[in-house]
């Protein structure tokens, strides 16, 4: 059975994917950031170290100037490049170069034999900030492929003379080594005319050891950043997987509770029994169908045990299901096996039996009804005849015996059997009820002193016990009803005598009237069959008294109850509810 969640996780899963995505995002674009900013922290660290290492190099070349003015130009070149060799010796140095306002390179750390090493120019760019800001930096190729960060500045004016081409070393204004009139550095763009055009000096920084730094940064950076979006994926996926989890326990909880309001609510008795054959459960039907605790007790002690085992004595097979009469109860029971258990399960069939038998009953009552109907008329008019003349015969022969005799009881018998045609034509169209409440003490005074003489015959005496004082009915209907149950209780009272008792008592929902004798009561058998027409054990009954009180309690909407056992008495009790039900009028 299929049972809808009251809340969908729907809404509650998408803000967490949701802040999953905002989550990501952020951390994503913020290890960006960090790796932006310990790029540019790196950067920055070894542009201030460059513009330091060229500035101690300057120093130091400016305090070896004197010496270097008394050289020749060539010795004073070496001794200068030789200089700048030691401070490249250290390895946190690559290059340290002088280039002229061109961007060609002047005199430079790499030593001329080098062969085929790349020496790192000035960009036009490099030198367009040069020419405005007196400095520039920024990445350049170097020898064997590797990136170094070049920071260049304008040279002291006094440091220019000993560089080739420039002025001093020998060689005067507007001749420079290798250049044509006009070329020498003071010739350079931008530069007015006698005077000394700038020369660069550059140094050149090893990226290798920071950039390592940076990409070990950058991997753990993406690391925490991949560890921190997997344990948050990991999270949605366990929350995922919770509310899943929490929605299917949910509806289990829901399934078994309403399951469980199923089996309390049905009619039908449900009883578990486990494989060692004890209860294991049981619904409040099967415990009102069998009037004790059920749970934790052997299921062979249970009275519909032998039944299901093998059909004796008030219990027989109808297929698979067993019918068992208990106590007044009638019985079906079904056994069937499942996943290691054997579930029973209970039908009251009681109220359908008893509904059973009213329709049987109305069925026989409809027969006599059209029998009646059919010939009560034919009957009537002869037997009226026959009366007459009985009548006329007796009071002929009077005093003639035993011809008077004669006479008279073919008179009391076309009585007896008018009696029976009138009962016949009630059958066959009774009158509408016309309820209204009776009082039941007037009621049964009436009934005392209608049939005293039949009760001094049977030399029978008359009780009543009213706790209800009055019965919503039909006044002559009940009165008749009554005068029928009280001949019967006096024809079943023995020869020395007896009592019949009147009761009446309140019930939930109308009254109970009540007639009950102290004479031989009924079989089983006997019981079985009292209402049906025509069935009687008197031989001077018509068979139809009880028939007649049980079609005018069934068009009261009430119920006729026969409560007897052989040797202890008959009660007929009949249930006139407190209002009418629609349809019988």
């Amino acid at each position: 059975m299929d049972v809808s969640s009251q809340r969908s996780p729907v809404s509650l899963l998408a803000l967490a994917a949701l802040a999953l995505v905002i989550l990501g995002v952020a951390l994503s674009a913020l290890t960006w950031r960090n790796l932006v900013e310990q790029r540019r922290l790196i950067d920055q660290h070894v542009l201030f170290a460059a513009r330091a290492i060229l500035h101690g190099v300057e120093a130091n070349l400016t305090r070896v100037m004197p010496m270097l003015g008394r050289m020749q130009p060539e010795e004073a070149r070496l001794r200068l490049q030789e200089a700048l060799q030691e401070v490249t010796a250290s390895g946190d140095v690559l290059f340290l170069g002088v280039y002229d306002s061109h961007g060609q390179l002047l005199l430079s750390s790499q030593p001329e034999t080098a062969g085929g090493a790349v020496q790192p120019p000035l960009d036009p760019l490099a030198l367009e900030d040069l020419a405005v800001t007196g400095e520039w930096f920024g990445s350049l190729p170097f020898a064997g492929g590797t990136t170094m960060l070049g920071y260049a500045s304008t040279m002291r004016p006094g440091m220019a003379q000993f560089c080739p081409g420039g002025r001093g070393l020998g060689q005067g204004p507007g001749q420079g080594s290798g250049q044509g009139p006009g070329r020498g550095p003071g010739s350079g763009p931008g530069t007015a005319p006698g005077r000394q055009a700038p020369v660069y000096f550059l140094v050149g920084m090893s990226l290798d050891e920071h950039y390592q730094q940076y990409r070990q940064f950058r991997s753990q950076a993406m690391a925490q950043t991949g560890f921190v979006l997997g344990a948050a994926a990991l999270v949605w996926l366990l929350l995922l997987a919770y509310m899943r989890r929490r929605t299917q326990g949910r509806k289990l909880v829901r399934l078994e509770s309403f399951h469980s309001k199923l089996l309390d609510s049905i009619p039908e008795g449900i009883i578990a029994v486990d494989a060692s054959g004890m209860v294991t459960a049981a619904n409040p039907a099967a415990k009102n169908i069998l009037g004790e605790e059920l749970a934790g007790r052997s299921f062979d002690s249970l009275p519909v045990a032998a039944c299901l085992r093998e059909p004796g004595e008030g219990c027989a097979a109808a297929g698979e299901w067993r019918q068992q009469d208990l106590e007044g109860r009638h019985l079906e029971i079904l056994s069937r096996s499942l996943d290691g258990e054997t579930l029973v399960i209970l039908r009251d069939r009681t109220h359908l039996r008893s509904l059973e038998n009213d329709l049987e009953q109305s069925r026989q009552l409809a027969t006599v009804g059209r029998l009646a109907a059919g010939v009560a008329h034919e009957i009537r008019n002869p037997l009226s005849a026959l009366r007459g003349f009985a009548q006329l015969f007796a009071s002929k022969l009077k005093g003639r015996e035993p011809e008077e005799s004669y006479a008279r009881t073919m008179v009391q018998e076309a009585d007896r059997l008018g009696r029976v045609v009138t009962d016949l034509l009630y059958l066959a169209k009774p009158r509408p009820m016309e309820p209204a409440p009776v009082e039941l003490a007037a009621l049964c005074g009436e009934l005392e002193s209608l049939l005293r003489f039949d009760l001094e015959r049977r030399n029978a005496s008359f009780a009543t016990a009213l706790e209800a004082p009055e019965a919503f009915a039909d006044p002559d209907a009940l009165k008749q009803a009554l005068i029928n149950l009280v001949l019967n209780a006096l024809a079943a009272l023995p020869a020395e005598g007896g009592a019949v008792t009147v009761r009446s008592e309140s019930r939930q929902g109308g009254t109970a009237v009540s007639v009950q004798d102290d004479g031989h009561g009924m079989s089983e058998e006997e019981r079985s069959r009292a209402l049906e027409p025509f069935f009687t054990t008197r031989r001077d009954g018509s068979g139809l008294g009880l028939a007649i009180v049980q079609s005018i309690v069934r068009h009261h909407g009430g119920e006729l109850e026969i409560e007897s056992d052989p040797g202890r008495g008959t009660r007929v009790t009949m249930f006139f509810r407190s209002v009418a039900p629609q349809g019988n009028g």
